[in-house]
């Protein structure tokens, strides 16, 4: 079932939270979970756009989960974009401001503190791009070279490619020559279809397990996760 729009902050009894920029990390990180066997263990909530997360991270603070003390966990997943460190900047910031505690680096806050909290910055913790960028470095060696040459003549034209589109256009080019991007395609009901963002699905596509889980690159993140549902 594909949920667009159903990552919402609600009071559950979940013991783990994860935040997230928008709709399709939600649905990537509920494909990973789902792939972990631990998709019950979190709760998704998307943010509605990295702007918002200050905003929320609010709320996730004045819920009650979190006042109850039955949130253990909160984990905070956001793009790099042009610096990583810039972007954990922001969400510790955002975190400080919600009354919530700090984790130290990419580690989670002390055990002490209630939820502990951890911060996932992709691709990598360390790289800027986002996650389409994470996704690009599952890939072969010979598909991410045919995919930079296509790019490459694109930017041959004027005018040239914006520099955060890049990674975008490269990964909606993979779904696009997948067989089984064919058949994610042709199963999605229309009221779906017509809330997608046109050529980025890349949520949707972790679903329908285009992504190759066992590659290095998503090991990283798939301890973020792991680590975040082992409540």
């Amino acid at each position: 079932m594909d949920r667009l729009g159903e990552f919402k902050l609600t009071d559950t009894d979940h013991r783990a939270m994860l935040l997230v920029e928008g709709v399709q990390d939600a649905l990537f990180c509920e494909a990973l979970l789902e792939h972990l066997g631990v998709s019950n263990k979190v709760l998704i909530v998307e943010s509605g756009g990295r702007p918002n997360i200050p905003a929320r991270l609010k709320d996730v603070s004045m819920s009650n989960n979190v006042q109850s003390g039955t949130l253990l966990k909160l984990g905070v997943l956001q793009d790099a974009d042009l610096s990583a460190e810039g972007s954990q900047s922001d969400v510790i910031s955002a975190l400080r401001n919600a009354g919530l505690p700090i984790p130290l680096g990419n580690t989670a806050s002390q055990n002490a503190d209630t939820p502990v909290v951890s911060i996932f910055i992709t691709p990598d913790n360390r790289s800027q791009g986002s996650l389409e960028d994470l996704c690009l470095s599952s890939l072969t060696a010979d598909k991410v070279l045919h995919l930079n040459e296509y790019v490459d003549r694109v930017n041959q034209r004027e005018p040239r490619l914006r520099s955060h589109l890049v990674s975008k256009v490269k990964v909606a080019l993979h779904l696009a020559t997948e067989p089984a991007f064919r058949k994610y395609d042709q199963s999605l009901a229309k009221a779906v279809r017509d809330n997608l963002r046109p050529g980025i699905p890349i949520g949707l596509a972790a679903r329908y397990r285009i992504w190759d889980w066992s590659r290095p690159a998503f090991q990283p993140v798939v301890l973020f996760l792991g680590s975040l549902a082992s409540v």
